[in-house]
């Protein structure tokens, strides 16, 4: 089940303790509602616990179903266990995955992919950094909960092919050529 997790992190975005602490009423036919959110309570005088409950920053947000989504969802349900669940990414016993669990999971499974640092929150920067090329950032600082400046600093690297920089290079190159020209005919 932590597999399920780690692809829809790489659909939506959706932090770990987002992806461990999503309920089933959480989703409709056009949404996700990120209305909840794993944190770790630590205490001085007795063991750390973990509970479901505000997203981190007490920002509840929607991000909208796309057919890879609903196609996801749909082989999630089609387990037999996860009719007595409460959250979408549980075991056959009905209990929840811990976001500590997804975590490991895609450590685990980047190493075996050869992705010696990946992990759910880079799966998050690069699912913010390839929409803030198609997206305005507000929009897109919007749908990750986060402000737009965290996204700007943080959230927002290059993800050009190097072909995709060897054609702007190149482009680059013509204009220059093409000043040139006019500037020696001058």
């Amino acid at each position: 089940m932590p597999d399920y997790a780690i692809e829809m992190a790489m659909l939506t975005g959706m932090r770990v303790g987002e992806l461990a602490a999503l309920k089933w009423n959480c989703v409709d036919d056009d949404y996700i509602h990120i209305d909840y959110s794993e944190h770790r309570l630590d205490y001085k005088d007795k063991p750390s616990e973990l509970i479901v409950g505000e997203p981190k920053n007490r920002k509840h947000r929607k991000i909208p179903l796309t057919n890879d989504m609903h196609l996801l969802f749909g082989r999630i349900k089609s387990l037999s266990f996860t009719e007595k669940a409460e959250f979408v990414f549980s075991d056959k016993y009905g209990e929840r995955h811990t976001a500590q669990e997804i975590g490991l999971a895609a450590i685990r499974r980047c190493r075996e992919a050869g992705i010696e640092k990946g992990t759910i929150h880079r799966i998050r920067r690069t699912v913010s950094s390839i929409l803030n090329q198609k997206l305005p950032q507000k929009v897109v600082a919007e749908m990750l909960g986060h402000t737009e400046t965290v996204n700007e600093m943080y959230y927002n690297y290059s993800i050009a092919e190097i072909s995709e920089k060897t054609n702007a290079l190149s482009q680059l190159s013509d204009i220059i050529n093409v000043n040139e020209t006019k500037n020696g005919e001058n």
